[in-house]
């Protein structure tokens, strides 16, 4: 079983540079997109989706899923460059600019039907976790699929609205990184939304690291993620759930 970084000695957490989960091709789920699974050695805690940021489902990506399902979540980090991966900040640029939003909404959107339509890992209480970049798409995937039991932004673009956060329905929690200028009234939003909003500061600012080519990302915030996920609801089910559910 693969731990998370906060979890292991120094030593160990270094040694952590070959991903264990696997590739697999999510054509049943409503898109031919590609994905990478890991999976926990214990009964799973929730499904999550990964929707990685400018670093694409890189090494760095794949290795933090493995972590996560040491944690004990199954996770899915659904690929939104379609079987590419950026090799220098020159390539990040190109790769952003080939993305359309509407083709990184629909991964998304099918990360998450795989987490409730696949007959083996089916999951009641799905969790979307998105990192920089893709934040944006995660919100407008969240709020066409109303049956998350929660949303994680870490460095995100954007906080949601009252308005959005009615029609998502979950909990979002947010990690602003202080080098971004989000101005949001957050107790506003909440005054008005039925799910609450969350919005914490990064305990140090993130850094992308291009010898390495990775987003770094504090430990202690996976830590506070991870117990913040465990302490989620089910999702309560509608009757649209769960006419689907007997269709498939």
């Amino acid at each position: 079983m693969v731990l998370p970084a906060f979890l292991l000695g120094a030593e160990e957490a270094e040694n952590l540079t070959r991903p264990q989960g696997e590739l697999i091709f999510l054509r049943d789920f409503g898109s031919d997109e590609v994905g990478y699974l890991a999976i926990p050695e214990q009964k799973p805690e929730a499904g999550i989706v990964v929707a990685h940021g400018k670093f694409g489902l890189c090494m760095a990506t794949r290795t933090l899923c493995d972590r996560l399902a040491g944690a004990g979540f199954i996770v899915l980090a659904v690929d939104l460059f379609n079987g590419s991966v950026p090799k220098s900040p020159s390539d990040i640029d190109q790769h952003m600019d080939a993305v359309s939003s509407a083709a990184t909404v629909s991964a998304i959107e099918t990360g998450i039907h795989f987490f409730k339509l696949s007959p083996r890992f089916k999951m009641d209480k799905v969790i979307v976790l998105g990192i920089g970049e893709s934040t944006r798409d995660v919100l407008a995937a969240a709020r066409k699929n109303r049956t998350l039991s929660g949303v994680t932004l870490l460095e995100p673009k954007v906080l949601p609205t009252a308005d959005l956060m009615n029609q998502i329905g979950a909990p979002v929690l947010a990690y602003v990184s202080t080098e971004r200028n989000i101005t949001v009234d957050v107790d506003a939003v909440n005054a008005a939304a039925k799910a609450p909003l969350t919005m914490k500061l990064m305990p140090e600012v993130i850094y992308d690291d291009m010898q390495e080519f990775k987003r770094h990302i504090n430990d202690r915030v996976w830590e506070e993620v991870i117990d913040h996920w465990k302490k989620l609801e089910l999702h309560e089910r509608s009757i649209a759930d769960k006419l689907i559910d007997s269709v498939f």
